[in-house]
């Protein structure tokens, strides 16, 4: 929970708006809700989706829209995160955690 507040604090300081990350947490969140009512899917479906995520991610950087430290949030993340679907539901946790602490504006 520190630590989620602690990058709650940071992503704010860098202007990042509790909406900008909503859109990219909604499409792990997405991923999570599957994972939950088909607990057969692959974990080739969990990567296949989670570097879309990666790369909107990317995407949004590049454009200014979010800023280059929650790319390096995910890009420290990103080998971990699929490894397997629990380290997967994880980070979706700790995404969770991190967008319940952001002020809206």
């Amino acid at each position: 929970m520190d630590a989620a507040e602690k990058m709650a604090r940071i992503l704010q300081s860098k202007r990042m708006t509790q909406a900008s990350i909503r859109h990219l947490f909604n499409m792990v969140k997405a991923v999570e809700i599957r994972l939950k009512a088909d607990r057969n899917l692959p974990m080739g479906f969990v990567r296949e989706n989670f570097f879309k995520f990666v790369r909107q991610t990317d995407y949004q950087v590049g454009r200014g829209i979010i800023p280059g430290i929650f790319r390096e949030l995910v890009d420290a993340h990103k080998d971990i995160v699929v490894k397997d679907k629990e380290e997967f539901k994880g980070f979706v946790e700790y995404l969770t955690s991190i967008v319940a602490r952001m002020k809206q504006k």
